[in-house]
């Protein structure tokens, strides 16, 4: 089966945006620094309270509202940051072969990809896992690398059942 199609900076901050919002990794480094990070600004009003003269209650309201203002904006802020970077990374070139026309290959082997600048070889113990969101699939190699195929590539729902199908039978191989 061989798939041709233009891979767009619109389709690599999908990835990253699919990647993003299903990462342990990354989910649990947003908790640990929306909740847990966050408790300083609780703990601070009572430290200041001890070394002014200014009573506790005058330090809690302020803190208290910066601390609900960082818990239910901070996961929002992030987020907008890290597509920021990933947009700027984009514009300096460094996402390497990863956009313009590639075409790939799936055989008995694994998966040949093919762009303007080369070609790469997977074998399917190569491929972690198949990720998929609304318009995309993701052959995940490793944590932070997939490859990414945009649905519209396919010419028909027939097409694309074939290809996951493909997939996930070469991936259940390799688990039995």
């Amino acid at each position: 089966m061989k798939l041709q199609f233009l891979l767009t900076e619109k389709d690599y901050i999908e990835f990253n945006i699919y990647h993003m919002n299903h990462s342990p990794t990354y989910k649990k480094a947003i908790f640990f620094q929306r909740y847990i990070l966050s408790l300083v600004y609780l703990i601070l009003p009572f430290f200041f309270a001890q070394t002014s003269t200014i009573p506790l209650k005058f330090w809690l309201i302020p803190f208290i509202i910066v601390w609900l203002l960082w818990v239910l904006f901070y996961k929002k802020y992030s987020h907008r940051r890290s597509l920021r970077y990933i947009r700027q990374m984009i514009k300096e070139g460094k996402v390497g072969n990863s956009l313009g026309k590639i075409t790939i290959e799936l055989n008995d082997k694994g998966i040949i990809e093919t762009t303007d600048n080369g070609e790469s070889k997977t074998k399917w113990n190569g491929i972690d896992k198949l990720g998929e969101s609304k318009d995309y699939f993701f052959l995940y190699m490793d944590s932070l690398k997939a490859y990414i195929v945009p649905k519209r590539c396919f010419v028909n729902d027939e097409e694309k059942e074939e290809f996951v199908n493909k997939i996930k039978s070469n991936l259940s191989k390799l688990i039995l």
